[in-house]
């Protein structure tokens, strides 16, 4: 393995939007309400809100694609004031933004409103990126993928990924969606949550009863380790045979929100891994530092006291 401690990050980039309104009656133009505007908030989403724990952690380097608007201006900000060093990536789309309207005192979610284009980038894009992958990996200690099927990751990006891995001895984490997983097969760990899992073998009709039996056919499906994040039931780790190596309670009690606990648990383990941790030793660190994080308010990430 190599001894560089970077972490590479290669996704989907997003942002997160939230609409702050106040309620101001009915409007006479339709029978919906009218909605005075309060502020706009936006936050680093997708493999933006991974890398954004991973910076937590060390140096972290992202590669994504954002467009020329104030969405992505939002993400370069982000990425400078985070201390990342980003390699941004743009044929045309728009920066993928998903907007919550929020309305009132308890800030209610009305709707939301998506920006995003998901067909797939062109042989010439993935090339650039996989030729930005060989320069960074040098310096790199582990690679996470975070794969929404947003149109970035292709099955040629995955074969490249691994490939690059492979030569510098590099580990792969894959959090990816059950259409792509498969793309990425023979990489060092998956990180899907339960459902997704489920998904993952209906599509190759394979009906999986418990945890154990879902977690064996993800493996050798795969060719993988995989962690199988279970919310509130915590996490579950099988090794490439498809053998029950851990489980990781989840301390639900304790938990005051859960969104993006799935993007701690990859950061974590990316971090541990890069640093010569055992599977088992990584998903302990990456477990300690979700209960942590999922004990605060808003959307998870890690913050240096949980390390």
């Amino acid at each position: 393995m190599s001894n560089a401690r970077d972490m590479l990050v290669i996704g989907d980039a997003m942002v997160d939007a939230y609409l702050h309104t106040t309620p101001a009656g009915v409007s006479d133009e339709a029978p919906v309400a009218v909605l005075d505007y309060v502020a706009v908030r936006r936050t680093p989403g997708g493999m933006m809100n991974v890398a954004a724990s991973c910076a937590v952690c060390g140096a972290v380097r992202v590669i994504g694609l954002i467009g020329d608007d104030e969405s992505g201006n939002f993400l370069r900000t982000e990425a400078a004031r985070l201390g990342i060093e980003a390699h941004w990536f743009s044929d045309g789309r728009p920066t993928i933004e998903k907007m919550r309207v929020l309305a009132g005192e308890q800030e209610a979610m009305l709707a939301r409103v998506d920006v995003e284009a998901t067909e797939a980038v062109d042989e010439a894009l993935t090339r650039a990126m996989l030729d930005q992958v060989e320069r960074a990996l040098p310096h790199c200690g582990a690679i996470l993928v975070s794969d929404y099927a947003k149109g970035l990751v292709t099955a040629d990006l995955a074969r490249g990924l691994l490939a690059a891995a492979r030569e510098h001895g590099v580990p792969v984490i894959v959090d990816a969606k059950p259409q792509t997983m498969e793309w990425f097969r023979g990489a060092t760990l998956f990180t899907p949550n339960e459902r997704e899992a489920r998904e993952f073998a209906a599509q190759r009709g394979i009906e999986c009863g418990g945890i154990d039996d879902l977690g064996a056919t993800l493996a050798n499906a795969l060719d993988a380790a995989v962690l199988i994040t279970r919310s509130a039931e915590g996490m579950t780790l099988f090794d490439r045979g498809g053998s029950r190596l851990m489980h990781f309670e989840g301390g639900a009690a304790r938990a005051a929100s859960t969104s993006g606990a799935g993007d701690v648990v990859v950061a974590a383990v990316g971090h541990a891994l890069g640093r010569g941790q055992t599977l088992v030793e990584a998903v302990q660190f990456a477990g300690r530092c979700a209960a942590r994080a999922v004990g605060r308010a808003g959307t998870c990430r890690l913050e240096p006291g949980d390390l």
